[in-house]
């Protein structure tokens, strides 16, 4: 997927714009708690906890929707809604596809 795709341009032009100077901060910032929540997530799955995992899901929605990354939203969208329900097979098919 290239970053177009990946990412709204316009939101991120948009951030940039608005934080100015803190922009870099900003970006590193939600690439850490990406990183951070993935392993949460995919460590909840693993636990059977559907519960935390649909939280680590809703966290990582929000985070992706503010930096403009439509995509990815999307698929934490999918998983917060398969947890919530309870469906680990629909849960392991969407943290396939992100991966």
């Amino acid at each position: 997927m290239s970053l177009p795709e990946a990412i709204e341009l316009e939101v991120l032009e948009g951030l940039r714009d608005v934080m100015e100077e803190d922009f870099d901060d900003l970006l590193n910032d939600y690439l850490t708690q990406c990183d951070e929540l993935w392993r949460e997530t995919c460590a909840h799955f693993a636990a059977g906890d559907m519960a935390l995992l649909r939280r680590s899901a809703h966290t990582f929605k929000g985070s992706c929707l503010s930096i403009g990354a439509e995509p990815l939203m999307q698929q934490m969208k999918a998983l917060e809604a398969a947890a919530a329900a309870g469906e680990r097979e629909t849960v392991a098919q969407v943290i396939a596809a992100a991966e």
